[in-house]
């Protein structure tokens, strides 16, 4: 077998024979552009690192994973980890297995939350330290680009980037940006960087949930704020619910499971995730220059953590949690069961009439 490698970027020398994708599971491969599979024999390391701008950035990643473990328990540790860099290998099976019952997996790639998290977290900062507007949509532009390839540069990590990047173009220009336009750049993008990343599940997940938050999430918020729930815990729970219809059905189609605690799991759990990443993003920017400062830092963040973790834990134990379904007819009823509801709600409000009764007049006297 490989062994363990300390960095991403070492130099590995490989000795094997090259075969064909032939078998069912080399689907994973072939979706990433990968058009044939090495058969090793004998592995050795160089003792040499990958160079220039690539380099650049091993360096930085492996300054940020020393920084996200320094002073935490192995578990929590991996989990930030796993939120921040999207190294799911380093995250317990058992909270990965507690993740993916609950609908949390998510939580474990670097999506668009993270990169939203990111401006949010440095544009006030940067505002502080008296950067103009203009640079300072310069300066998280390029912390952006910075981060995604860092988080590995995954589907949902391009995705979040391009949309990213482009709402920050328009905001340079004076214009409000179009989330759909930047939607489709980062579908275009991506599709032309890996032509085969629309078969990938992540790919799939990412857009899914990106497109229906953008449909569902703003009529939701309104009517749950009309119900008297605080603003902010409405703004949370129409951004979960939302992604959360999105995503289901492909949950079914590619895992052959969908989660009943999903919902709930998330809703309870979303108050830590902010506080989780930010003070992560800080760990490991401190971390990149002064290593005792990110052990401060990931103290602050065993609370929340070790909180996320519980609700995983609790949630994944009920009855129910996850059910077994799948295959394309279950994922096909659960995608268009709502989008058929919806639409013979849009039509029968329209056609059915409405009484408005009018406000009593006041006598005069």
């Amino acid at each position: 077998g490989l062994p363990e490698l300390p960095n991403v970027g070492v130099e590995l020398q490989l000795a094997g024979r090259l075969a064909a994708l032939r078998h069912p599971y080399d689907d994973f491969a072939r979706d990433r552009g990968a058009h044939g599979t090495l058969l090793v024999s004998t592995s050795t390391l160089t003792g040499r690192t990958r160079g220039g701008l690539s380099g650049k950035l091993d360096g930085i990643r492996a300054r940020a994973e020393r920084a996200l473990d320094a002073g935490l328990p192995a578990t929590e540790g991996g989990l930030l980890r796993g939120m921040l860099l999207a190294e799911e290998g380093r995250v317990s099976e058992e909270v990965r297995s507690d993740f993916t019952r609950t609908g949390m997996r998510y939580l474990l790639a670097a999506d668009g939350r993270k990169v939203m998290l990111l401006g949010a977290l440095a544009l006030p900062l940067l505002a502080a330290a008296g950067f103009s507007r203009g640079s300072r949509l310069l300066a998280v532009g390029a912390l952006i680009a910075i981060y995604v390839p860092v988080a590995g540069a995954r589907p949902s990590a391009q995705r979040a980037g391009v949309m990213g990047g482009a709402a920050l173009f328009a905001g340079l220009a004076g214009r409000a940006g179009s989330r759909w336009y930047a939607l489709l750049l980062a579908a275009a993008v991506t599709l032309t960087l890996q032509p085969r990343a629309a078969a990938d599940a992540g790919w799939q997940l990412s857009f899914a949930a990106v497109a229906t938050i953008l449909v569902l999430a703003e009529p939701l918020r309104r009517r749950l704020i009309a119900r008297g729930l605080p603003r902010a815990v409405a703004d949370s729970s129409a951004l979960t619910l939302a992604a959360t219809l999105g995503v289901t059905p492909l949950l079914a189609l590619h895992f052959d499971q969908v989660s009943l605690a999903s919902l709930p799991a998330n809703l309870l759990a979303a108050p830590a995730v902010a506080p989780v990443v930010w003070v992560g993003m800080l760990s490991a920017t401190v971390g990149q220059v002064l290593p005792l400062g990110s052990t401060l830092l990931n103290g602050l963040n065993l609370v929340p953590l070790v909180y996320i973790e519980w609700i995983a834990h609790v949630a994944a134990r009920l009855p129910g949690a996850s059910v077994h379904a799948g295959g394309p007819v279950v994922a096909a009823a659960l995608a268009g069961g709502p989008l058929l509801g919806f639409v013979l709600w849009r039509v029968l409000r329209r056609r059915l009439p409405v009484t408005r009764r009018r406000p009593p007049r006041l006598s005069r006297r």
